[in-house]
């Protein structure tokens, strides 16, 4: 449950107007049911940002996860919608406490530790030299619903990876006569960095009182069923 709570949240989060705080919450449900609450919080300048994430399972997705995480990214800004972290960390809480920190250079991740060390029999961490050009999931989150055109969001593209799980979002432009966006979310073998399993994604964006768009719902499927996350604030 936690590695799909993960996925989710890489899809979640928000940006802000440029040099402004934001919070923005989160409800996650599959299937009718809620499971998580997320919050995204930070600040984007148009030479840097930052970002921190929580997310708390709920109801009974309490009994699956082994706890809650938090995760903070900061970084430097490579354009209008572009992003390049710098140093990202996640915690998880609960019975299988952790911790994982990632340091990047140049674009491309160049040390990653694991507290505690994983263990022999854990998934081998991938050649970090294979993931240049990716960025870790908060970066992502921002990167992909920083405000803009209906048109600029429907069209961002880039891949995540985070320490043994690599995957891709590719915009697939704006749904015709609405404010709807079709996303395709891959998973990618970090080692071959060949691309398996397209899930599509809708994410419904709305105004913001500027004039762009933001992202306000996300909607695709799960192996627990149809998943619905939506901004509450």
């Amino acid at each position: 449950m936690r590695r799909v709570l993960s996925a989710m949240l890489l899809i979640v989060a928000g940006g802000a107007a440029q040099a402004e705080p934001f919070t923005h919450n989160y409800d996650v449900r599959f299937a009718g049911l809620r499971v998580a609450s997320a919050t995204v919080q930070g600040n984007v300048t148009p030479t840097s940002y930052n970002a921190a994430a929580r997310l708390e399972a709920r109801g009974l997705a309490g009994l699956f996860t082994s706890g809650d995480f938090n995760a903070s990214v900061r970084g430097t800004r490579t354009g209008p919608a572009g992003f390049m972290p710098q140093a990202f960390a996640q915690v998880t809480e609960g019975s299988d406490a952790s911790r994982l920190d990632l340091v990047y250079r140049g674009g491309m991740p160049v040390s990653a530790v694991s507290s505690p060390v994983r263990a022999a029999d854990e998934r081998a961490v991938p050649t970090l030299s294979k993931q240049a050009g990716t960025v870790d999931f908060l970066t992502a989150v921002v990167a992909l619903t920083y405000p803009g055109t209906a048109e600029e969001i429907c069209n961002r593209s880039f891949d995540s990876f985070t320490l043994t799980k690599r995957v891709r979002i590719e915009g697939d432009g704006l749904i015709p006569g609405t404010q709807s966006c079709r996303v395709i979310y891959r998973k990618v073998n970090p080692e071959t960095l060949q691309t398996r399993d397209p899930e599509p994604y809708t994410l419904e964006l709305r105004p913001t009182t500027d004039g762009q768009f933001e992202v306000a719902r996300i909607l695709g499927p799960s192996e627990f069923g149809q998943t619905v996350i939506s901004r509450t604030n």
